[in-house]
């Protein structure tokens, strides 16, 4: 928790403070719990580099870690600190209001603030650094027609920066403005830029910033939004664990997981507007979550009791009301499938979770309609529909190889037949969901891991597909790992290979995304993802510079909207 000193500093901002206090956010934190339990780094407070840029004082409060930075008092604060400082400064374009970062949450950025006697119809923005590409984008508004407001972020880390804003007015005429800035060096450890190989390959990259999110290796723990010339354009610092990917919700806020306890609502200037902490709800937060139509999280959670009672883990589909931060539970798996439990004796040896229980190990989850989830059970190479999902959940269909179900009771789920002589998914991530012609046709496209490791099956026996050459037991392999594209017909109770081509492998982890035609690939655990043509031919490749590798999702966004118009 940030634990304010002294509140004399802010006085004199005190009445201009009080005119926005009924806009300042609503925080949403569990049992008034705000600050998480594992250790972690100092976090590094941004640091003007010239009299263009500022930086908001942070004196009064004790900003240790990036725990600190997501406490609801001090993101209150930090409205009323910027908001009465834009009230007294009346910026123009040719004197903007420029702050380095100030709600700490995105290292490589700038708020920008200015008022105009003309109506505004759009600001772009050019960064140039030497030695490095240019980087352009054209700023998304907060504000008014003629109060614009917005964060710009793309600036490298520790370098000098030189960014020139045009504004261009409904009447066509345009004003320039300029200035320099170096933002503070990043500790996060992934560096300026990444390791990138290109190919003859006449296929343009898709737009966009690559997402690179859970690197467990980095010193301090982010999101690294990298460009396609593999250069970090912005970080956003995380407590612990794995944000797995972004969601953005009707207002445009992008929420995102910041440790194993807490998901946030993150604004377009960078504010935290919510925060959600389901550790006193009995769950902790593992790998994937997806937004309803209402904005509510339904996210993938351990049971604290049943990890403590019975070494359960990674086997809960939970629900966080978007609005109040209650948790309800959906599912619990132990008792959609009892049967698969009893038999699936074997515990952890192959991963961090040693020694407990991962009978399912569900790692996406994809929200089709308040009463369907698909979600990957990577233990049972098995990807499944979740039905009735707002009354009493059930498991409806089940895609996997038929042996690996062989003498367990499905308890009435039905297994989709192969369509055609293709090996089945292995250890399957990041599986996708997109619509079809009707609720019973659609398709699921996935990172196919092509990994037969299933400690919790001490009963299978995985020879014969080892000797069929289908999966591998080797944590370490050099074979191929695969993009997968099925299509599914339940109505005739199938589902056909329709798409592969062989990526990089990777026992565990791993991530793909469609990109209009394109493909992104992240094979996770040698940290390498590329971006593919729409055959399966690679355009580049990136790998991050670390000597340890571990990336656990890698996606594209555009940030239409967000960042960006």
């Amino acid at each position: 928790m940030a634990k304010k000193r002294n509140k004399n500093a802010m006085i004199a901002m005190a009445v201009a403070a009080l005119l926005v206090a009924a806009l300042s956010i609503t925080m949403v934190v569990k049992n008034g719990k705000a600050a998480e339990e594992t250790p972690e780094a100092s976090y590094t407070l941004p640091v003007a580099s010239n009299g263009a840029v500022t930086t908001l004082d942070y004196s009064d409060y004790d900003i240790e870690s990036v725990s600190d930075v997501y406490d609801s008092d001090l993101q209150s604060e930090i409205y009323e600190q910027l908001t009465a400082l834009k009230e007294q400064t009346k910026a123009t374009v040719a004197d903007p209001l420029l702050v380095s970062n100030p709600y700490l949450t995105n290292n490589n950025s700038i708020y920008v603030n200015f008022t105009t006697t003309k109506e505004i119809e759009s600001v772009s923005y050019q960064v140039k650094t030497t030695g490095i590409p240019d980087f352009s984008e054209t700023l998304v508004n907060s504000g008014t027609a003629k109060d614009f407001e917005s964060q710009l972020i793309g600036l490298i880390a520790g370098q000098e920066n030189t960014v020139t804003l045009t504004v261009t007015y409904t009447d066509g005429t345009t004003e320039e403005s300029s200035f320099d800035y170096t933002p503070v060096t990043s500790n996060s450890g992934l560096g300026t830029q990444l390791d990138v190989t290109t190919y003859d390959n006449a296929t343009e990259l898709s737009n966009g910033l690559f997402a690179l999110i859970g690197d467990s290796t980095l010193a301090n723990r982010v999101i690294a939004l990298v460009d396609n010339e593999g250069y970090v354009r912005n970080e956003i610092p995380l407590v612990n664990y794995n944000s797995m990917r972004l969601s953005f919700d009707d207002e445009d806020n992008m929420v995102f997981a910041i440790s194993n306890y807490s998901l946030v609502k993150m604004n377009k200037l960078g504010q935290v507007t919510a925060k959600y902490y389901v550790k006193d709800d009995g769950y902790i937060l593992h790998h994937d979550y997806a937004l309803d139509e209402e904005g509510n999280i339904i996210a993938l959670a351990t049971s604290i009791e049943a990890k403590e009672e019975a070494d359960y883990v990674e086997d809960r589909v939970i629900k966080i009301d978007a609005a109040t931060g209650a948790v309800t539970e959906i599912a619990d798996f132990a008792k959609l499938l009892p049967d698969l439990y009893d038999k699936a004796t074997g515990k952890v040896v192959s991963t961090a979770e040693k020694g407990a229980r991962d009978i399912v190990h569900i790692n996406t989850i994809q929200y089709i309609n308040d009463d369907e989830l698909i979600l990957s059970s990577r233990e049972t190479s098995s990807i499944m529909k979740l039905t009735d999902v707002s009354t009493e959940p059930k498991i409806g269909t089940i895609i996997s190889d038929s042996d690996f179900w062989e003498g367990i009771d499905t308890n009435g789920a039905t297994l989709l037949q192969k369509d055609g002589d293709f090996t089945s998914q292995f250890g399957q991530h990041s599986v996708t969901y997109e619509v079809g012609a009707d609720d019973e046709h659609y398709t699921l496209y996935m990172f196919n891991n092509n990994s037969a490791v299933m400690d919790s099956r001490t009963d299978l026996d995985m020879t014969p597909y080892l000797e069929a050459g289908a999966g591998t037991t080797d944590l370490d392999s050099t074979d191929n790992s695969y993009y997968y594209e099925y299509e599914v017909d339940e109505e005739a109770g199938t589902y056909k290979l329709v798409k592969e081509f062989a990526v990089p492998y990777s026992t565990f982890i791993s991530s793909v995304q469609k990109l209009g035609t394109n493909y992104l690939v992240d094979s996770g655990q040698v940290a390498t993802f590329t971006e593919y043509d729409e055959e399966g031919n690679p355009i580049a490749t990136y790998t991050t510079t670390g000597e340890e590798k571990f990336l656990y999702r890698v996606y594209k966004y555009e940030f239409s909207g967000y960042y960006f118009e």
